[in-house]
């Protein structure tokens, strides 16, 4: 009797010892899947942002390009650079203008491509306006107010002129 009990003993742990390596198995399967996942995704979010930087930086190049062929009048008006913008303090009567001469360097650009093909250059004025909420609303009338708390602010005294 002792030899049944210690035979099914065997038995029962070899089952046991079976199921456990099964398990094993299927649990270092799915790791390497998801590792794999893992690898394929990063590679992909790699992959994306390097073609993001690419194109960041060539909208960085061509943007500054734009602002170096700006006339002098006009940089010495530039106040500050947000993204692909540049905002100016000019006076009122000289707006369209300044305006034009802002613009005209951006879109005479040419974007190196493919032989044969041709990218333009868009740009576009939001204003004059007297305040910063008033260009934002020029902008996109409808987006909400973000500062509706502290009001509008007014521009820096320079460009009280507008």
């Amino acid at each position: 009797m002792t030899n049944n009990i210690s035979t099914n003993l065997d038995e029962l742990i070899e089952q046991e010892h079976r199921r456990a390596a099964d398990r094993i198995a299927k649990l270092k399967r799915a790791a390497a899947a998801e590792q794999q996942g893992d690898l394929y995704d990063r590679l992909a979010r790699e992959a994306a942002d390097a073609l993001a930087a690419y194109g960041q930086g060539a909208a960085r190049d061509f943007f500054l390009e734009g602002v170096l062929a700006l006339p002098d009048d006009v940089a010495e008006m530039i106040r500050i650079f947000v993204h692909d913008e540049v905002v100016l303090s000019v006076p009122r009567d000289h707006a369209e203008d300044v305006k034009q001469a802002v613009i005209s360097p951006f879109e005479s650009m040419q974007l190196p491509c493919v032989e044969g093909i041709s990218i333009p250059v868009l740009a576009d004025s939001a204003g004059p306006e007297a305040t910063w909420q008033g260009v934002n609303d020029a902008v996109s009338p409808r987006s909400p107010r973000t500062s509706t708390a502290q009001g509008t602010r007014r521009l820096p005294a320079p460009c009280q002129d507008l």
